[in-house]
């Protein structure tokens, strides 16, 4: 992990240079795949992360694209469904923000599209 610290600014410049690519929904899903992760494989990054994570599923939920809608919900549910993951501060933003709310009333926001992992078992 002590090596992981300094690629952080080199990830960031990326993920921000495909932030601006808002509205093309291949280059969000792949921005996505990104971010989950960086978020499931670099627990210290996850603060980090938060800003470019809620700004990527709120731009999905304005793109009128299934593999994107069904990308962000299920990362979306998983967020929620392990709040251990996140700081409470974070786990209030993507359950209140109205934008993201609407990727959990996609049929996609169900644990039966979870893949479990070691931290989300209880699912």
């Amino acid at each position: 992990m002590e090596a992981s610290e300094g690629i952080y600014s080199n990830i960031a410049l990326i993920v921000n240079s495909l932030l601006l690519f808002h509205k093309d929904p291949e280059i969000l899903k792949y921005t996505l795949k990104i971010l989950q992760f960086l978020h499931s494989h670099f627990p210290n990054f996850r603060l980090k992360l938060q800003s470019a994570i809620s700004t990527v599923l709120s731009n999905i939920s304005d793109i009128p694209n299934s593999e994107c809608e069904q990308a962000g919900a299920i990362f979306l549910f998983h967020l929620l469904s392990v709040p251990n993951l996140l700081d409470s501060a974070f786990f209030e933003l993507l359950s209140s923000d109205p934008k993201i709310s609407r990727l959990s009333t996609s049929s996609f926001f169900d644990e039966k599209y979870v893949t479990p992992t070691p931290f989300n078992k209880q699912i």
